[in-house]
């Protein structure tokens, strides 16, 4: 018998109800986590059709449900990919909207999961339409406005908002985006040693920066220097390709955008290259490649700390010129070509 004539048979309207007040009358206690009533839920609820989310729905909504039973209801909803008639016809998006002003930290976090899942659909266009048309984006920023928010719920928020910058409806997000004046608390964002955070706001911001209207002098807000010092954390190639691209927007946007910082901007990225990581090595010379060329190096800078400075050439063509050979003695020079030889070799066993 499939899972729906089973749920004909059992009659959903009855049985889930007593299901969920079976889970709302016992104690949630660290030692109880009543796995065999929430395995029932899961069964019963499987296939989550319109009529089971109208059944789950009042309780989501109701004062007189505790708040770990509502993480529980999140909890099973998401474990399924919620239909188009589901997100159309039913109030869930709703009454999700509510649970995310939810001054309970648990359901904030649960109901953060619920809409990360729902804008991560890639096979539902409709899913992320009407998450942009419920005004989601402003609430998932007001999330990381919030200093009860946990790192997780600050987590999923922008992961939801990188999945929907990213979709079909990636414009009218990154509009949305700057209009719920996100920019400032992205840049926040970028002081988290959290890999997971650090990819993903880069990205946000990546998504913003290529946005040809307001974009790329939105993002020149940031502190260049605080956006370069993300390369020298654990990070992911991805997120130090998002910092490049977001830097090279900005630079050719407005050349000048970098002018002020260009100085500590470059001082935290020849401090980066002295960490011997391959990667790292490969980021920075990338990023410095993109300052040099509008801020030409200056050599008393080189001067002032040469051994830096030897990484420094080595790491790509373009510094080494006649102009600043006279200052660098051959020596020096010749060390740097063995050590590049050397690097080279590295790279290549890895």
């Amino acid at each position: 018998m499939s899972r729906a004539k089973l749920q004909v048979a059992l009659g959903i309207g009855s049985v889930l109800p007593a299901v969920i007040e079976s889970l709302a009358s016992l104690p949630f206690l660290p030692d109880q986590p009543h796995d065999e009533l929430r395995i029932l839920l899961g069964n019963v609820c499987s296939p989550l059709e319109e009529n089971v989310m109208e059944t789950i729905v009042p309780y989501l909504e109701s004062h007189q449900i505790s708040p770990l039973v509502k993480t529980v209801l999140l909890s099973t909803i998401s474990q399924f990919q919620l239909t188009d008639e589901i997100l159309a016809h039913t109030s869930f998006l709703s009454i999700l909207l509510q649970l995310m002003e939810s001054p309970d930290r648990v359901v904030l976090q649960s109901t953060c999961c619920t809409v990360c899942n729902i804008a991560s659909y890639r096979s539902s266009p409709l899913a992320q339409s009407l998450l942009i048309k419920n005004h989601f984006i402003g609430v998932l920023v007001s999330v990381l406005r919030r200093p009860d928010a946990s790192q997780n719920a600050v987590e999923r928020a922008i992961e939801a908002l990188a999945h929907l910058s990213s979709g079909s409806w990636g414009g009218t997000t990154t509009i949305n985006i700057i209009e719920a004046d996100a920019i400032p608390l992205l840049a926040e964002l970028l002081r988290f040693h959290d890999p997971r955070i650090l990819r993903t706001t880069c990205n946000i911001l990546d998504y913003v920066a290529s946005h040809q209207d307001t974009g790329p002098s939105l993002v020149c807000q940031i502190s260049g220097t605080a956006l370069v010092s993300v390369l020298g954390r654990s990070i992911y190639d991805e997120t130090a390709s998002a910092v490049l691209s977001v830097l090279s927007q900005i630079i050719q946007f407005d050349p000048q955008a970098v002018a002020v910082e260009a100085k500590d901007m470059i001082l935290v990225l020849v401090r980066l290259l002295d960490t011997g990581n391959v990667r790292v090595f490969r980021w920075v010379s990338s990023a410095l490649t993109l300052i040099t060329r509008y801020h030409p190096l200056d050599p008393q800078l080189l001067r002032s700390d040469i051994g830096p400075a030897v990484i420094l050439l080595t790491a790509f063509d373009v510094l080494l010129t006649a102009s600043l050979f006279a200052d660098i003695s051959p020596a020096v020079i010749h060390t740097s070509k063995i050590r590049q030889n050397s690097w080279a070799k590295t790279e290549a066993g890895t």
